[in-house]
């Protein structure tokens, strides 16, 4: 074949392949690669080359075959850069510019797709300097359309490096470009692969920022069901869940960290009905106000509360952490006249400015002497009493109903579309939310949602054979490492494992070492049940190496006493599996301050 038919061949064989490429055929795609290495091979002609190179490892790469698609993307990045250095001499030597011309863009996307296959297989330092220059490229190219989706999976990238707030940096800069001047997104744009709002969501999860994060995932749904996008509709469902249960356990701790250091339990007497509360307030006042004289002041007071929250006195509050002494509020007046005392110098009168930590200086018309009649201050101070112990309803938040509406959505969202990893994730979140609620007849529901995952799971593999996906990269290959715990999942390498098994935090998707145990006594179940039922399809999910001979002799009545034994302590795995407490992370991350504004003392 003559030079002019090698590269008719290629420019035809790059066309099908982009076509194929742009209709989302790209398991099709693939099987044009015995094709394409010919060509690549022949070096028939390098533009097509290069086309066909850069294509095919997107195509790799969405359907998981990282290593292969490294493999066309470098080749891609090599002759690309090739090309871009004979037009820079040619442009040089015809003095003519080629800044921001097509050759630089192409390099940038050949960057891009290298980026993002080493951050697929975890290579994630790797992955940031190919990002890099990509954004580096764009940010010099005449091509600014390109630079956005860059940015994106830079900054998803600096969120797997938990560099957290750099992401938020950027993603922020993406969001301002694609809001309009009314301040709402322009959804037409807004087509990424990679959600901007969902990831920005996560990365304030990351740094314990829940209340914004809860915001954000929130409007990230809005705009997944906006554009249609069930991927990014569950995951933002899923992610609203936990960190709005997150929010919940850190909001129950923290009022009731913050209404203990309003007690004491040395503190001993009658509890004092909210009347006198205010009568000792009123006259606590009184008595300083009588002691300078008439005189504007003010005081920081104190409403000592015994242990159980109960008001037994008014004192003065001192400064220090001192238990039980806490400032509850501060309290002002200006300066009575002469003819508003009485014959002791004590006022008749009070306007009181009473201050808190979360009200504005409130004014009560107080009489100091006789009856008391100010229903007013009465119920304010109940309020705030009641405020510091979290038992006002104002004041008390329930995010419970909402987390489990959101799981439950995220689980329909995943089952309509065929998403596993987000089906069984949101099926065991729901399990490990019905089981926390105490109820037995919940209980037992959670346990058998979280069997039939297991069961799932070990049925998906049997049923897969060795050729299994990568439990953190999804790659397929013969040659995976099965998991020595289990004996059921496989990784590529133990770099995999272990980035599957202990994920960033932010990520809500469930770490294998935690099913690895269930899984592994499943397993130990189902084997017993073959041996047991002479059924040698009971689990192939591991070499034949791995089953137990079949010994005959075995007495029937042992092999059922056994199968007992292992259901019952299959049972109580699951049950503490399920005691675990998953939110201890997110309670020990968590931003108080920057949440409720004050941290626990």
């Amino acid at each position: 074949m003559n030079e002019e038919a090698k590269t008719a061949k290629a420019r035809l064989l790059c066309c099908s392949l982009r076509e194929l490429v742009d209709s989302h055929r790209y398991a099709e795609a693939c099987l044009l690669r015995d094709q394409i290495n010919e060509c690549l091979s022949e070096n028939a002609h390098e533009v097509a080359c290069a086309e066909m190179a850069y294509v095919m490892s997107k195509c790799m790469s969405a359907t998981c075959n990282h290593i292969v698609a490294m493999y066309y993307a470098e080749l891609a990045y090599e002759l690309e850069n090739k090309l871009w250095q004979q037009e820079i001499v040619r442009a040089n030597t015809a003095g003519e510019s080629i800044e921001g011309g097509d050759m630089q863009a192409k390099v940038s996307l050949v960057c891009r797709t290298l980026g993002r296959t080493h951050s697929a297989l975890g290579e994630y330092k790797t992955a940031n300097e190919f990002f890099e220059r990509s954004v580096a490229l764009c940010g010099n190219a005449a091509h600014t359309h390109l630079i956005m989706p860059c940015f994106l999976e830079l900054a998803q990238n600096m969120h797997a490096l938990e560099r957290h707030t750099d992401a938020i940096e950027l993603l922020g800069l993406v969001v301002r470009q694609l809001a309009r001047e009314d301040g709402e997104y322009d959804r037409s744009a807004y087509q990424f692969t990679i959600c901007p709002t969902l990831l920005l969501g996560r990365c304030h999860v990351a740094l314990g920022k829940y209340g914004e994060a809860v915001h954000l995932f929130m409007k990230a749904r809005v705009l997944a069901k906006d554009q249609i996008n069930p991927h990014c509709m569950g995951n933002a469902e899923i992610n609203l869940a936990m960190t709005l249960w997150a929010k919940q356990v850190c909001l129950d701790r923290w009022q009731a960290k913050i209404a203990a250091s309003f007690r004491n339990d040395t503190f001993v007497g009658p509890p004092l009905s909210h009347r006198f509360v205010e009568k000792h307030v009123i006259q606590f006042a009184a008595r300083v106000c009588a002691s300078n004289g008439g005189l504007a002041g003010s005081i920081r007071v104190c409403i000592q509360l015994n242990g159980h929250g109960d008001a037994i006195g008014v004192r003065m509050a001192v400064a220090g952490p001192m238990s039980g002494f806490r400032e509850l509020m501060q309290i002002e007046w200006d300066q009575v006249e002469p003819h508003g005392l009485d014959g002791h110098g004590v006022p008749v009168y009070l306007i009181l400015g009473i201050t808190t930590d979360s009200e504005e200086p409130r004014m009560f018309n107080c009489r100091v002497q006789g009856a008391f009649i100010s229903s007013e201050l009465t119920d304010f101070l109940r309020i705030i009493i009641e405020t510091t112990q979290g038992i006002h309803p104002d004041t008390s938040c329930d995010f419970l109903p909402l987390v489990h509406a959101s799981l439950r959505t995220a689980q329909l969202v995943a089952s309509a579309h065929k998403i596993f990893d987000l089906y069984e994730d949101s099926t065991i979140f729901i399990a490990f939310f019905l089981f926390a609620q105490g109820d037995a007849h919940k209980q037992d529901v959670a346990v058998n949602m979280v069997k039939e995952c297991v069961k799932t799971q070990i049925d998906n593999s049997r049923l897969s054979g060795k050729k299994r996906g990568c439990r953190f990269c999804f790659q397929q290959s013969e040659e995976m490492l099965l998991c020595g715990g289990c004996k059921v999942v496989r990784f590529c390498d133990k770099k995999h494992q272990k980035l599957a098994s202990y994920p960033a935090f932010g990520s809500v998707s469930l770490p294998h070492k935690m099913l690895c145990p269930l899984l592994e006594l499943y397993r130990s179940i189902r084997k017993h049940e073959s041996r047991v039922t002479g059924d040698a399809s009971g689990d192939s999910s591991s070499d034949s190496s791995d089953d137990f001979p079949d010994d005959s002799s075995d007495d029937a009545s042992d092999d059922s006493a056994t199968m007992t034994q292992l259901l019952i302590a299959y049972d109580e795995a699951v049950r503490l599996f399920l005691q675990r407490d998953i939110l201890a992370r997110y309670v020990r991350m968590h931003d108080y301050e920057g949440d409720f504004g004050e941290a626990p003392q």
